[in-house]
């Protein structure tokens, strides 16, 4: 699903998400998998659309 590197207190952590659904993510951290429950049961954000594509403008009359 979604990568990021980021670094806490100094320390980097390479954290791969792999599922998430219904409160629940499967991460790896450092190459370690955790099973990880996100407290109120936080729903994955729904995926960005495209815009459409721009029309044409009419022709003058």
């Amino acid at each position: 699903m979604s990568r990021y590197d980021l670094v806490i207190n100094g320390q980097p952590y390479a954290v791969e998400i792999r599922s998430l659904a219904g409160g629940r993510a499967t991460v790896v951290v450092n190459g370690v998998t955790y099973d990880v429950e996100i407290p109120g049961g936080a729903a994955a954000a729904p995926a960005s659309q495209p815009a459409p594509a721009p029309q044409p403008a009419p022709a003058p009359a």
